[in-house]
C-alpha cells in the first residue's frame, strides 16, 4: 500500500543533508536505483530530481487504521504483517458471494481502500501463504497478480525470493551450485538436509514445490517488547550510559502500560566500538561493533519501570564495556503475559478474538437464587447431619418442618432429625439434593423448596476432600501462647483462618458451635487476644507458604488432587470446588504464580474431559483465579 504520489519523487526521511538515510522511497525513485537505506548524497547523484517529505506518523497511523478496518471487515482470518501489509483468507468469501472469482474481490478491496485513504493497493492472489506473498511482489507498484502452482514452477526464482531464506543461508546454497529455486526443487532431499539442516531443508524442499501448510495467525500476541538505538550513542562517563539505560527502559514499560501487558525477563543488549577501526561511514553512526548481551529473569512478571531500569542499569555493569566504547544500546523485554487489551494494528485483531474466549471459559455467573429439593429426613444420613454446625442443623430442622406442614409425609409424622437422636432408617448412601448449579445426584422423591442458593449446602452424596484425606491429615493442636503475635500479624489471612479453624476445633462444644463453619470477627478477634497476651515462643516456626488441609510440599497436594478426582466419576461437591479454588486463590496472592499454575494443570490433567461436572470445577477454579491475578498482575493464569 502506498499513498498517491501523482509522478514525483519521494523518500521520507527526517533530515535533508547528504549523510541522512532514506528510510523508505516510491517505486518511481526506485526506477532510477535508489533504494531503502541509500545516503541521500549518493541517491542524489542516482536521480537530481529527488524530492523529500518529512514523516507523517499521525497520518501512517489513521490510514492503516482505516485500511485494516475495510480488510478485516471483508476477510474470514487476517493476520496483520505490517502497518501497510496483511495476509487474508478469503475462502469462503470469494466461494458464497463472488462465485469463486476472487479478482472481483480484489478489486473491491482496491477500491474501497483508494476512496477512503486515497492509497492505492497490490493484492497478490494464491493458494498458500507464499504463492501470495510472491503474487504481491509482480502485482507492485499497483496492480492484481494471480499465482499458481503451475505458474510458480515455471518461474524462474533465486533463492533469496523465497521467505526465511537470509544471506547465510543463501551464501551456504551458493557454495553448492544451488542458486535458484529450480536449483533446489532438482537436489533430493536428504542432501538438502546434510547442507543446511533437517528443518531448514524441508521447508525450503517444500517451498520449491510450491507447497506451505502454514496457517494464518490471526491471534499471536506480541512477545517482546523493547527498544533499540543505533545513532548519536556517545558516553563520557559511567553515570551518563546508566541514565540513558533508564530513560530507554521507562520507554519500554510505558509502551508495555499501554498495552497492559508485563513480562519475566529482561535483555540488555550493546554495540562496543571494535579497535583500530576509524570513524563511522555515518555521522554519529556505530559503524562496525562487536555485540554483546545479557539477559536477567524477574522473581515476578511486572512493567514497573523502577524494577526495569535497576535492572537494566545492573546488566549494563555486568557487561563490563567502557561507556567511551558503546555505540548502541537496545533493551527488550520477554516472557509477557497472555492478555493484551493494546488497540494497536495487529494487536487488535487479536484482542477481541480472546475477549470472546475469556468471556465463554470465565464469566461464570452464579444466580442469586435456585430452587433445591429437599429429600426426605428418611433420606438423611444423619452422621452427616451431626458433622453440620448447629446453625445448619436448625436451618434444615426447620425447613423439615415448613414441608410437612404444607403436604405432610407418608406416615403422618414427621422424623426427628435432631442431631442427639440418630435416625436408625438412614442409608449410608446419602441422596443428592442439588439441582443442576450443584454437583450432587438426585434419587428418591425429594420434594422443591425454594432457598437462597449462598445459604443451602449440596448433600455429601459422596465423599468430600476432607473425608478422602483425613488420613493424611496430621496438623497438630494449636495453643495460642505457641505463637507469637508479631508473627502471627504478618500471616497470610488463609492461614490466620485455618489456625484459627484448628484451635477453635480443639476448644469444648459451646465455643465450637459460636465458631460455625466460617470463623467469625468476634471468634477471631479472640483468638488474636489470646495469641497477643500469651508468652513468646524462642524459635518461630517457618512460614510454608498456603496449605491444602494441612500440606505445603507440591507432592502433597498432587498426592490430594489425584485422590480427590478418582474419588468420584459424577462430579465433586461444591464445598470441595470452593475450598481448592480458595487454596489456588492464595497461592497466587502469595505471590506464587509457578506453583498455581503447576497445581492447576495437573487438576485439570487429572479430571475427565467427558464428565461436565468435573470441567465446571476446572472452570470456577480458573475464574476466580483469573480474577485474582486480573486484579493483581492485569493478566490471566491460563
Amino acid at each position: 500500500m502506498q499513498l498517491e504520489d501523482h509522478g514525483h519523487n519521494a523518500h521520507i526521511s527526517e533530515y535533508s543533508a547528504n549523510s541522512s538515510q532514506i528510510a523508505s522511497c516510491n517505486y518511481i525513485a526506485r526506477s532510477f536505483g535508489v533504494r531503502n537505506g541509500m545516503f541521500i548524497g549518493q541517491a542524489r547523484e542516482l536521480c537530481p530530481a529527488l524530492a523529500t517529505v518529512p514523516y507523517c506518523f499521525d497520518a501512517y497511523k489513521r490510514i492503516s487504521k482505516s485500511f485494516y478496518k475495510i480488510v478485516t471487515q471483508l476477510a474470514d482470518e487476517t493476520q496483520a504483517v505490517s502497518v501497510d501489509e496483511a495476509l487474508l483468507d478469503v475462502s469462503n468469501v470469494v466461494e458464497h458471494k463472488y462465485q469463486g472469482n476472487a479478482e472481483a474481490l480484489a478489486r473491491d478491496i482496491r477500491q474501497k481502500v483508494l476512496g477512503e485513504t486515497r492509497c492505492i493497493v497490490s493484492i497478490g492472489i494464491g493458494s498458500n501463504i507464499l504463492l501470495a506473498r510472491l503474487a504481491t511482489t509482480k502485482a507492485k507498484p499497483d496492480g492484481i497478480f494471480t499465482l499458481d502452482t503451475c505458474t510458480y514452477t515455471g518461474m524462474n526464482l533465486g533463492v533469496r525470493e523465497l521467505p526465511s531464506v537470509g544471506r547465510v543461508v543463501e551464501e551456504t546454497l551458493a557454495c553448492r551450485g544451488i542458486k535458484t529455486v529450480a536449483d533446489i526443487r532438482a537436489i533430493p532431499l536428504y542432501s538438502l538436509k546434510a547442507i543446511c539442516g533437517e528443518k531448514t531443508a524441508i521447508t525450503l524442499h517444500n517451498f520449491s514445490q510450491g507447497i506451505d501448510d502454514r496457517a494464518l495467525e490471526s491471534d499471536k500476541l506480541r512477545q517482546a517488547f523493547g527498544a533499540d538505538i543505533g545513532w548519536g550513542v556517545r558516553f563520557s562517563t559511567q553515570r551518563e550510559a546508566d541514565n540513558f539505560v533508564a530513560r530507554m527502559a521507562a520507554e519500554v514499560c510505558q509502551a508495555m502500560v499501554a498495552a497492559g501487558r508485563v513480562g519475566s525477563l529482561v535483555t540488555l543488549k550493546l554495540k562496543k566500538r571494535q579497535e583500530n577501526q576509524g570513524k563511522p561511514a555515518k555521522f554519529l553512526g556505530h559503524g562496525i561493533c562487536d555485540s554483546f548481551s545479557k539477559s536477567m529473569p524477574l522473581s515476578q512478571m511486572t512493567n514497573d519501570v523502577n524494577r526495569v531500569s535497576a535492572t537494566c542499569i545492573s546488566l549494563l555493569h555486568r557487561l563490563a564495556v567502557d561507556p567511551l566504547d558503546i555505540r548502541a544500546v537496545g533493551i527488550q523485554i520477554q516472557k509477557l503475559n497472555s492478555f493484551d487489551n493494546a488497540v494497536s494494528i495487529g494487536e487488535m485483531l487479536a484482542k477481541s478474538k480472546a475477549q470472546t474466549a475469556n468471556d465463554s471459559d470465565y464469566n461464570v455467573s452464579k444466580p442469586p437464587s435456585a430452587i433445591f429439593e429437599l429429600p426426605s429426613a428418611s433420606q438423611l444420613d444423619m452422621d452427616v447431619v451431626n458433622e453440620l454446625p448447629e446453625s445448619i442443623q436448625q436451618e434444615l430442622r426447620a425447613a423439615m418442618h415448613q414441608a410437612d406442614n404444607k403436604g405432610g409425609t407418608k406416615a403422618g409424622k414427621t422424623p426427628d432429625i435432631s442431631p442427639a437422636q440418630p435416625n436408625p432408617s438412614s442409608s449410608k448412601s446419602t441422596s443428592g439434593t442439588a439441582n443442576k448449579g450443584s454437583f450432587g445426584s438426585r434419587r428418591g422423591r425429594p420434594r422443591k423448596l425454594a432457598f437462597p442458593a449462598s445459604n443451602i449446602k449440596p448433600e455429601r452424596s459422596k465423599p468430600n476432600l476432607l473425608d478422602s484425606f483425613r488420613k493424611l491429615e496430621t496438623m497438630d493442636s494449636i495453643i495460642p501462647s505457641q505463637l507469637d503475635g508479631e508473627v502471627w500479624k504478618h500471616l497470610p489471612v488463609n492461614i490466620r483462618r485455618e489456625l484459627v479453624r484448628e484451635y477453635v476445633k480443639s476448644k469444648p462444644a459451646s465455643i465450637v458451635a459460636s465458631a460455625q463453619c466460617e470463623v467469625s470477627p468476634t471468634a477471631a478477634a479472640t483468638v488474636i487476644k489470646e495469641v497477643e497476651t500469651g508468652p513468646k515462643p524462642p524459635v518461630v516456626p517457618e512460614y510454608t507458604g498456603p496449605m491444602l488441609l494441612g500440606k505445603h510440599l507440591m507432592v502433597d497436594i498432587k498426592l490430594l488432587v489425584k485422590e480427590w478426582t478418582g474419588s468420584s466419576s459424577d462430579g465433586p461437591l461444591a464445598e470441595d470446588v470452593a475450598e481448592f479454588a480458595d487454596y489456588i486463590d492464595c497461592v497466587v496472592r502469595d505471590r506464587d504464580l509457578v506453583k498455581a499454575n503447576i497445581v492447576l494443570l495437573y487438576f485439570k490433567s487429572c479430571i475427565r474431559s467427558d464428565c461436565s461436572a468435573w470441567q465446571a470445577a476446572a472452570n470456577i477454579v480458573a475464574n476466580k483465579v483469573n480474577q485474582t491475578c486480573m486484579t493483581m498482575y492485569k493478566a490471566h493464569l491460563v
